[in-house]
């Protein structure tokens, strides 16, 4: 019973974290304003994926991709930057608007 408790708080949690983290980001590019919608999404990691992998699928700029690396891992709990297939985490990507 206790871990289920557990489970679910842990859900929750990360649900508020998200719901608090969607917000527009705006980025200029020479004289081109793109506004873009932040979001998050749950993903089940397949063999041979890594975080770099989606940071270059999800980030908006490559010169971006350690801090939305480090962001995965810190909605994640992750330590290190290892994932592994059949893991479920949490991903954020980007829409324009």
């Amino acid at each position: 019973m206790k871990k289920i408790i557990i489970g679910s708080v842990s859900v929750a949690i990360i649900c508020i974290t998200i719901l608090i983290s969607v917000f527009s980001v705006t980025k200029v590019n020479g004289n081109n304003k793109v506004t873009y919608t932040k979001h998050c999404t749950n993903i089940e990691v397949q063999k041979g994926d890594t975080l770099w992998d989606y940071a270059q699928k999800y980030a908006i700029d490559s010169s971006d991709y350690n801090s939305y690396i480090s962001e995965v891992k810190k909605l994640n709990n992750i330590i290190d930057d290892n994932i592994q297939q059949g893991q479920k985490i949490i991903i954020i990507y980007y829409e324009e608007n």
